[in-house]
């Protein structure tokens, strides 16, 4: 259920308690203040200040459509919930019209995808039985008609993802991969940190292989690993939020970067102190590494063509 049709119900059942002058509903308007908070982060300019303050600027507009989704799921809950509790249901017209929105807006959708990028309705023909559903569901709780809108939320949920989460086709072990085999054979034999530099296969081969690396996905920020990296945090803006972290070739002290909103990207030198210090081993498919400082330990063709190598971090 949107947060908008969700915004809707609540209203309603906050404005008849209040009628009631009975106990207000707290949690629900908390919820929907949470609602219309990240709504007016993602549609109205002007918010630098108060994102900040809130630490809504350390993430995604994705990222914050997933906050609006968490909360509109528990609202829908507490609006369950009230109806049952209260034998209540809302009129005709007031459930009839937020279903009646919700179905204009995909077909809103459905008309500007078929006219911009027709592509995107290919892998879901069948958009308008989901939206009907999706309707039903939003006139079904406003009318009490619980099982009945638990069953199409259901089939709505188990259609749209049931062959994708929880159920995965297939999981590539990289750790059965020469190079992974390779890289724990190393690390077995002188422990060290390493750092992936390249595309992403260096940072998942590390995360794979179980080794102690600069790389991978941070849900906080490590105080010890980023006090090596900045040590006088010049960029802590920068890795201060929950991101994935990935090196580049660079020159001189690692410099800290954001590509995009959830991406922390550094820049390595195996001449720079920090190198020198505190990284024994390199895993690179980069382009552009200068080798001085690097012993190149072992390489390896992938099947894309692309060169996957082991260096060991050497005095200059």
């Amino acid at each position: 259920m949107p947060g908008s049709t969700c915004c809707r119900s609540s209203s309603w059942i906050i404005a008849r308690q209040a009628r009631a002058r009975g106990r207000l509903p707290w949690e629900l308007i908390g919820l929907t203040t949470v609602v219309f908070v990240l709504l007016a982060y993602l549609y109205i300019p002007g918010w630098d200040a108060i994102s900040k303050l809130l630490l809504l600027d350390l993430t995604i507009a994705a990222r914050v459509r997933l906050g609006l989704g968490l909360a509109s799921l528990a609202m829908l809950a507490y609006v369950i919930r009230y109806l049952d509790q209260h034998r209540v249901r809302a009129g005709l017209l007031l459930s009839v019209i937020p279903a009646g929105l919700f179905l204009l807006s995909q077909v809103a959708i459905a008309v500007v995808a078929y006219r911009a990028i027709p592509a995107m309705l290919e892998p879901v023909p069948l958009w308008w039985l989901w939206a009907l559903l999706s309707a039903f569901v939003i006139f079904a709780v406003s009318r009490r008609m619980m099982r009945s809108a638990a069953v199409a939320f259901l089939i709505i949920t188990v259609a749209g993802s049931g062959l994708t989460n929880p159920v995965y086709v297939g999981v590539y072990d990289l750790r059965e991969t020469e190079p992974s085999k390779e890289i724990q054979r190393i690390d077995e034999a002188t422990e060290g940190t390493w750092v992936g530099v390249g595309s992403r296969v260096p940072t998942a081969m590390l995360l794979e292989s179980g080794v102690e690396a600069f790389n991978g996905f941070q849900g906080a920020p490590s105080d010890e690993m980023w006090s090596l990296i900045d040590p006088a945090s010049q960029y802590e803006y920068q890795w201060n939020r929950l991101a994935g972290v990935n090196w580049t070739p660079g020159d001189g002290e690692p410099i800290v970067s954001n590509p995009v909103g959830d991406q922390i990207e550094v820049t390595f030198d195996a001449c720079s102190e920090f190198a020198q210090e505190h990284v024994q081993f390199v895993l690179s498919d980069a382009e552009g590494l200068d080798p001085t400082c690097l012993s190149e330990v072992d390489r390896f063709e992938l099947p894309d063509e692309s060169t996957l190598t082991i260096f060991e971090v050497v005095a200059p």
